[in-house]
């Protein structure tokens, strides 16, 4: 009896704690367009549902999600036809159409197979003749973003272009391209599920800090009163603990760390890569409604199923 008083005081006080905060005004549904893959996003399941989801019983907001490619995503974005995106990352463009408030960080890693090619450095890679595969509208961070854009200047047959990282990887395992650039939950999953057991990955920028990845909201939806309320949401949500519990539903502990904005980023050399749990690709594309309800599944729990749209929760 002692531990259920406990625990029902203590679920009172967050919800208390929410609702003495000041409430983002959302009328109608807010229009989110996933993009991400894998542990991020696999139809209604993934890192980033589970925080929207989070935003969703916090705010008291519904949430209209679609998954389309990142490009589309970016385009509609500009265009105000989306109101927010999950994993963005700030450039001086996207800054003229939307705000960014950081909750996760993440650092892209060349991806090649020693077999093929042997890599040592990003001057080596755009010096060489290797073929690079990325993924539309992708920005990896401003050292391999310079080296592709200058690629596609020089020498525009070296760069494959895809809509996702799925389609990245199978490049890779098809011998199409011998680099890519990616995260590694981005690298752990796909090397997983498609059976690429000689790919590697090495820090070419390790100078470089890992880029904040940022819930994205439309300036047209948007003004600066209601971003602070939502920041104080996604404070509080990393505050407390609750990123770094989904995360952790995902990703190996090292990647909790490394992902997480709440610790310092250690570079690859310092840590061990751990065994993480798996998840079944999906392509297909899916709209959703978001509401709070629910508790979510286990990671490993996760299949994919290609269909009609349908309640996250």
């Amino acid at each position: 009896m002692r531990t259920l008083l406990i625990a029902t005081l203590s679920i009172l006080a967050r919800a208390a704690a929410f609702a003495a905060e000041p409430q983002p005004e959302c009328p109608t549904p807010i229009k989110v367009g996933f993009y991400g893959c894998c542990y991020f996003y696999q139809q209604d399941r993934g890192i980033d549902v589970e925080i929207l989801r989070t935003l969703a019983e916090r705010s008291g907001c519904e949430f209209s999600s679609t998954y389309m490619p990142r490009a589309r995503v970016w385009h509609d974005m500009a265009l105000a036809h989306l109101d927010m995106t999950t994993m963005g990352i700030e450039t001086p463009e996207r800054d003229e159409f939307a705000w960014f408030l950081g909750y996760l960080q993440t650092k892209y890693l060349a991806v090649y197979r020693p077999s093929q090619v042997s890599i040592k450095s990003l001057e080596q890679i755009a010096a060489g003749k290797m073929t690079i595969g990325m993924v539309r509208s992708f920005r990896h961070g401003a050292a391999i973003d310079a080296m592709i854009d200058d690629l596609k200047d020089r020498e525009p047959d070296r760069i494959v272009e895809v809509r996702d990282e799925m389609a990245l990887f199978r490049l890779l395992a098809a011998g199409r391209v011998q680099v890519v650039f990616a995260e590694m939950p981005l690298f752990d999953y796909a090397v997983r599920q498609l059976k690429i057991d000689d790919a590697v990955t090495l820090d070419v920028a390790p100078d470089e800090p890992p880029a904040v990845r940022a819930l994205t909201l439309s300036k047209a939806r948007f003004n600066q009163t209601e971003v602070a309320k939502w920041r104080a949401l996604l404070d509080g949500m990393r505050q407390d603990g609750t990123i770094d519990r989904i995360l952790r539903r995902y990703l190996p502990a090292d990647e909790v760390r490394n992902t997480s904005l709440a610790a310092p980023y250690l570079r690859s050399s310092e840590i061990s890569k751990a065994a993480s749990g798996h998840l079944n690709p999906s392509a297909a594309a899916t709209s959703t409604t978001i509401r709070a309800s629910a508790a979510i599944q286990p990671a490993a729990s996760i299949a994919s199923s290609a269909g009609a749209a349908k309640p996250l929760w």
